[in-house]
């Protein structure tokens, strides 16, 4: 039988022909993959080892040390024409099949509430960051305690290790001001920033999209009629969260989530809005956050 005939066949009565004529001697295994038009020698050691092991053809303890699986691999194993070219010319450069590890890419909207804009000492700490997966309805929140007196350090610890599971984050102005805090933050305590993450800040695509209103999250839900709540906590009542009193500080603190928790949901449905019109733009919505993942040394964790 001629390679061009065992080339027509189904695939078990190709397999076994091809084994049948690599063992009378006739031809190699490039000889044959170069009469048969297939991608490559690896194609014919599949079907000559799937013929002894598949349809038991010939005794397996006999077959060639070149068609174990270790030297036959995956390679065109499975795709129906066995690598079959109809150009007339095997491509001996045609790429090996590759098994790739399925990607998942997590997304989220974050926000945080700080005491300052600064991050010296305890001057400026940390006092709750809420986190609402894209495929969550209710965000979860993380928050500072009365008895750690200001010492964020706990904090940005379970901050930094609950937003490592995102590879997206969301947030507005996060790019000018809120990831610049964090890693500011854990700079003073000498530890690791953020791990990188790509960047859609809903303020900046807005800025960049030339929205003819203010850019605040408050202006923006306004402007296309979203559902949300943008509450207001004034200086006063928001430095009750220094009380000493565990009573206050528990109820400033619970209206401070309230608040943040509800720039996150707004956020959310703001995103969903600005996001088509961003990727239409002729620039990437996307930034790379500015620190890269690295093997880091915690000294000071």
């Amino acid at each position: 039988m001629t390679p061009a005939e065992i080339r027509d066949l189904p695939r078990d009565q190709r397999a076994v022909a091809t084994a049948k004529e690599y063992d009378a001697g006739g031809y190699t295994y490039d000889t044959l993959a170069r009469a048969m038009l297939v991608s490559s020698r690896n194609v014919v050691a599949r079907l000559i080892y799937d013929a002894r092991h598949k349809w038991g053809y010939g005794e397996t303890e006999n077959a060639p040390a070149e068609t174990s699986a270790a030297n036959v691999g995956d390679q065109g194993g499975s795709d129906e024409n066995d690598g079959l070219y109809t150009n007339g010319a095997a491509d001996q450069t045609a790429p090996i099949k590759q098994h790739a590890r399925r990607v998942f890419l997590r997304a989220a909207v974050v926000d945080i509430e700080t005491t300052d804009f600064g991050t010296e000492g305890f001057a400026g700490y940390l006092i709750c960051v809420c986190i609402l997966p894209l495929d969550a309805d209710k965000p979860t929140t993380i928050t500072i305690r009365h008895d750690e007196f200001g010492n964020d350090k706990r904090l940005l610890l379970d901050v930094r290790a609950a937003l490592s599971e995102y590879d997206i984050i969301a947030g507005h102005n996060w790019s000018a001001f809120d990831y610049n805090w964090l890693c500011s933050k854990l700079m003073f305590y000498g530890l690791p920033p953020l791990r990188t993450h790509w960047i859609f800040d809903t303020y900046q695509a807005a800025k960049t999209m030339g929205i003819k209103t203010r850019k605040g999250l408050g202006n923006l839900i306004d402007y296309f009629g979203l559902e949300g709540v943008k509450t207001t906590i004034y200086r006063t009542s928001w430095n009750d969260i220094r009380h000493p009193d565990p009573r206050v500080f528990d109820k400033t603190l619970g209206e401070i989530v309230y608040h943040c928790e509800n720039d996150v949901i707004a956020n959310r449905n703001l995103l969903d809005v600005i996001y088509p019109y961003a990727l239409s733009m002729n620039t990437n919505p996307f930034k790379l956050s500015k620190f890269k993942t690295m093997n880091w040394r915690e000294n000071a964790a």
